[in-house]
């Protein structure tokens, strides 16, 4: 009786949930119906947010009522889709948005350079630490392990943890020039260039 009831919990839950994502989908459907009848088809289409909208409130839309008669479904992202329906509704946001996408072009130059210094330091972190690390923490036994440790370590979520004593140990000069030195050009110099560089885009665009 505990393991019949378990499927049939989950799939009430599964229905409860996506029928309720279902109405509210229909709710903003009628929302974007008033704005249609009150603008006009041009004037509607011709703010590209709201164009935004519609397509991402089609394919919640779509991805609820699928997930009603599957289980699984292939496409299941309407989840972190959901929070863009807001950036259309909200001005502050739409112009955070507009000033991202803008920066886009000069953060290239910025964004290259970090991808550079990842693969640089990955391929010599493998080198220097290959089996240095226990068994449970796998930095640097392959370049995708490297690369993904330190891309961590750009927003410092994984410092000091990631040079535990081991590697320190056993290479103390080796392990200190290679932290310092990544840290050092990656966080203060790179991610501050980032943050320059979408603040200058933002001062000029809200000027």
């Amino acid at each position: 009786p505990i393991t019949s009831k378990g499927p049939a919990q989950s799939t009430w839950k599964r229905i409860t949930l996506n029928s309720i994502e279902l109405f509210l989908c229909l709710l903003l459907f009628f929302d974007v119906l008033i704005s249609y009848a009150w603008l006009g088809f041009r004037r509607y289409a011709a703010k590209r947010w709201n164009l935004l909208f519609l397509v991402i409130l089609i394919w919640c839309t779509f991805d609820s009522l699928t997930s009603l008669f599957i289980s699984t479904p292939f496409f299941h992202i309407s989840a972190p889709l959901r929070s863009l329906l807001f950036i259309p509704k909200v001005s502050f946001m739409r112009r955070v948005a507009s000033t991202m996408l803008r920066s886009l072009p000069k953060l290239s130059v910025a964004l290259g350079i970090m991808a550079i210094l990842t693969i640089f330091y990955s391929l010599v972190g493998v080198a220097l630490f290959h089996g240095l690390y226990p068994s449970h923490s796998k930095n640097f036994d392959a370049f995708p392990n490297a690369a993904l440790a330190l891309i961590v370590l750009y927003t410092t979520e994984n410092f000091p943890d990631i040079i535990i004593p081991d590697p320190l140990a056993e290479k103390p000069i080796a392990t200190s020039i290679f932290f310092i030195s990544y840290v050092c050009v990656g966080v203060f110099i790179l991610m501050n260039v980032l943050v320059a560089v979408v603040f200058d885009v933002f001062k000029t665009t809200h000027q």
